[in-house]
């Protein structure tokens, strides 16, 4: 049955990948395929849809009230009991083993949630605190309807509160050799999109800073780049990154941050917003490319 058939919200858990990079194991615990694997969600689950924020305020020994500074987004936490079935008892401690096998404490896998309203949502959890409990006993119940079973009381964690959707992203290449170019970046999301640039070489790349003021324009340049040269940009603050991949650097790459001088991109895409974004090549060829990415977040799956 496709997802689009049903108005019930799809959720899938998905295991941390495997040591050889294969992606992890899929559970449908909601909506579409619901326990194809022998795993439920029941109902009332905690912690789904609004995360935790703290407040942070300043008061005066005077004054009345206090002066709002901003809002931390912390660690979200889910609370909810998945029901783990087989036709025979050997199936249903099959799947409870593969099912436990899946979550880790310091590998996050990702909750997939699939609604009419916004598609595909996903956000990182991995097993908190508190240890599964089981609900029932130390032996399987046996039910007409689903067979062997066991009911476990679950306590995840995410790191990261915000769910994120697919990446917006926008592929230029310079064909027409006017080596400059005037990209919109879009932002679906609840929250401020910080972009991800990835360029070719040769040549230098100029980068506009999505300022506020349309009117306003500030390019920043990169490092000069050779030919068998790839530069990758992530102007998010919590992890500005811009490091230099070819053969001669490997899988690892080489760190160019300190060539940019100081200068950083310090304004991002706004909530539910585009910003035109203009991108410059000197010293490049018809071949030259320059990739934007922007991954947009939300405070709830739906």
């Amino acid at each position: 049955m496709n997802v689009l058939e049903l108005d019930d919200t799809k959720l899938l858990y998905i295991g941390p990948p495997n040591r050889d990079g294969t992606p992890g194991r899929c559970t449908h615990l909601s909506g579409v395929n619901a326990g194809l694997e022998g795993v439920l969600l029941s109902d009332h689950p905690d912690g789904f849809e609004f995360g935790q924020q703290r407040i942070v305020k300043s008061k005066g020994a005077k004054q009345p009230g206090a002066k709002f500074l901003r809002a931390l987004r912390e660690e979200r936490e889910f609370d909810f009991t998945v029901h783990i079935f087989g036709r025979t008892a050997r199936e249903a401690q099959m799947r409870r083993t593969a099912w436990f096998r899946s979550w880790s404490t310091g590998r996050p896998g990702h909750l997939c949630f699939f609604s009419q309203n916004l598609g595909w949502h996903f956000i990182r959890v991995q097993r908190g605190d508190d240890p599964p409990r089981p609900t029932l006993g130390v032996d399987l119940a046996d039910s007409l309807q689903y067979g062997f079973t066991e009911s476990y009381d679950m306590h995840v964690v995410s790191m990261d509160s915000d769910y994120s959707s697919f990446d917006e992203e926008i592929t230029w290449v310079n064909k027409l050799g006017l080596n400059e170019a005037t990209l919109r970046s879009r932002n679906t999301g609840e929250y401020e999109l910080w972009p991800r640039y990835t360029m070719n070489g040769p040549g230098r790349w100029w980068i506009e800073d999505p300022l506020d003021a349309e009117d306003e324009i500030r390019l920043l340049s990169t490092p000069m780049l050779a030919a068998n040269e790839e530069l990758r940009i992530d102007t998010n603050p919590q992890r500005r990154t811009a490091r230099v991949y070819s053969p001669a650097t490997g899988i690892d790459g080489r760190n160019v941050w300190g060539q940019l001088g100081g200068r950083r991109w310090i304004k991002p895409v706004p909530a539910g917003e585009s910003k035109e974004i203009v991108v410059r090549i000197e010293g490049g060829t018809l071949a030259s490319s320059l990739i934007m990415q922007g991954t947009p977040k939300f405070e709830g799956p739906y």
